[in-house]
């Protein structure tokens, strides 16, 4: 699964926006688990989902992986704030 979303991080930083819906669809579970787990108003969550879906694109474009982080560490801390 990593090796996965690892290849479409890369084709996401590249421009290819099918890989960059195909990211947002493999991570819809964790913006679901951090929302869950983080904030309990259950009318809110699709408000929440979609800014989740945000933050990924944000993070895909400010992510550098020459600092020796993972994408996925850096996405929870990112989503849990």
């Amino acid at each position: 699964m990593y090796e996965e979303i690892n290849k479409l991080i890369k084709e996401s930083k590249k421009g290819d926006m099918k890989s960059k819906e195909m990211l947002l669809e493999s991570l819809a579970p964790l913006i679901i688990k951090s929302i869950k787990q983080y904030y309990n108003k259950p009318q809110e969550y699709e408000d929440l989902i979609q800014d989740g879906r945000v933050i990924i694109l944000e993070c895909l474009d400010s992510y550098d992986d020459s600092k020796g982080t993972y994408f996925l560490g850096y996405l929870k801390h990112m989503l849990k704030y």
